[in-house]
């Protein structure tokens, strides 16, 4: 190579390492580590899942990310994510896709996008609309992934274009999501979500009323937990929330939406949707140095206990991103369920803060089989006896302690007890209380 040569090509390379450098001054990276020790039972020896009865392994969470400013009105976000077992290439498929590294976020921000109230975010991003209620996760409890740690996954993000219009007081959020993308040759069998929010903020008591619209093509068909079909079904979802704080100390909310559409029921032909949820919550905080806070939420969704009557009323879950407790989150699809959930916390420490919760739960519907057997999750394939003229679904007691060992590194230790209620028989120890435990350590950076 001729000195000429040799030296135009270094001086492209310092040509380009300082444009790369000047490009990284404006990208902020940022990322958490979660390692994490569990032990569960679903106290279920009818039929033993591939998992076993019991569980007990090690769990390390990673995400990095990049935040880069490209000019004064463009931005783009990056994030990846690893999720594995330790020592382990996974217990299923889908698990070992999850030890790979992966994709959790990868949109462009584009503000004043047109005109000056429009902002567009196009791109692998998180969504999540007023309580969670109807969109937070494209992966949920009893209708999402299939593995060890489904319920405990940190990736939350949507193939998704967004355009929200800020027209304060007001902001109207337009939203169109791939959620599954089937065979590429036919557009028929892709789950979408599309739909449209718009929220009014009070300016007083910290108000805020919003309005829904959302659409759900191909969503999966569930009574409570059971897969009927996954195909030929369509949600339309309208709704409202309202939350605000009559006083200093208290913050009131309620939320109700209603479901229609079509429900493809294998073996017949469309049913016709007609599903109903809702919930009020009320936190009252003391203020006092503990920072001592209580609240309560109730919670519920119609069920159907008749597939042949030509209406579907099983409320679909949707996206949901709630969960009234740890174990009934896994145990149960959120449909045909009602729940009263009473909560605390307090810091007895500026660095500690100790929570707690209890929820009791009923199904809202008589219950069609003998045996409730989970699809989806940790607990998949244990199979209970059940009693189907019985709705108690027990309760339970949840806690947390989180220690702040430096302003970047929380230690936390969080247990449930699930206490099974009448609906579950006695046959095949059915009826034994199940728990989770978790202890783990947060790095943030």
């Amino acid at each position: 190579m001729s000195r000429k040569l040799i030296t135009l090509f270094a001086i492209l390379c310092v040509t380009l390492s300082s444009a790369a450098f000047a490009g990284l001054q404006n990208i902020k990276v940022s990322g958490d580590i979660t390692s994490q020790a569990i032990a569960r039972d679903f106290g279920s020896d009818a039929t033993a899942s591939s998992y076993g009865e019991d569980s007990a392994y090690l769990l390390t969470q990673v995400r990095l990310r990049f935040d880069a400013d490209l000019a004064e009105q463009v931005s783009a976000t990056v994030a990846l994510i690893n999720e594995r077992v330790w020592g382990s290439n996974g217990y299923s498929s889908s698990e070992t896709d999850k030890n790979d590294i992966e994709l959790d976020l990868a949109y462009v921000t584009l503000k004043q996008a047109f005109y000056d109230q429009l902002t567009l975010i196009v791109g692998r991003q998180n969504l999540y609309y007023g309580t969670g209620m109807i969109v937070g996760a494209p992966a949920t409890n009893q209708t999402g992934d299939d593995y060890l740690y489904g319920d405990l996954s940190l990736s939350n993000g949507f193939d998704a274009v967004r355009a929200i219009i800020d027209l304060a007081p007001y902001t109207i959020d337009l939203v169109y999501a791939k959620v599954t993308e089937g065979s590429a040759y036919n557009s028929d069998d892709d789950v979408t979500l599309y739909g449209v929010n718009a929220a009014y903020d009070w300016s007083s008591y910290n108000g805020l009323t919003e309005a829904y619209f959302f659409a759900a093509d191909n969503a999966r068909v569930y009574n409570s937990g059971t897969l009927i079909d996954s195909t030929q079904s369509n949600t339309y979802v309208l709704g409202a929330r309202t939350q605000f704080n009559p006083t200093d100390k208290t913050t009131l909310g309620i939320e109700g939406a209603w479901q229609f559409g079509d429900a493809y029921i294998t073996g017949s032909v469309d049913t016709y949707r007609y599903a109903m949820a809702g919930n009020a919550f009320a936190q009252y905080r003391m203020l006092d140095k503990y920072n001592t806070t209580f609240g309560l939420c109730y919670a519920y969704f119609s069920g159907d206990d008749d597939l042949s009557d030509g209406r579907y009323s099983a409320w679909d879950p949707m996206f949901e991103s709630q969960s009234p407790a740890e174990i009934m989150n896994l145990l149960v699809a959120q449909s045909g369920v009602q729940s009263l959930t009473a909560s605390a916390s307090f810091m007895p420490k500026e660095d500690i803060t100790i929570k707690g919760s209890y929820t009791y739960a009923m199904l809202t519907y008589d219950y069609y089989s003998s045996t409730f057997t989970p699809d989806y999750g940790p607990a998949k394939n244990h199979s209970y006896s059940v009693n189907t003229d019985n709705w108690q679904l027990g309760s339970e007691v949840d806690a947390a302690i989180l220690y702040d060992y430096t302003e970047d590194v929380q230690m936390s230790l969080n247990g449930a007890v699930f206490i099974p209620g009448n609906f579950f028989d006695g046959a095949n120890d059915g009826d034994s209380t199940m728990y989770s435990l978790r202890g783990g350590i947060t790095v943030s950076f």
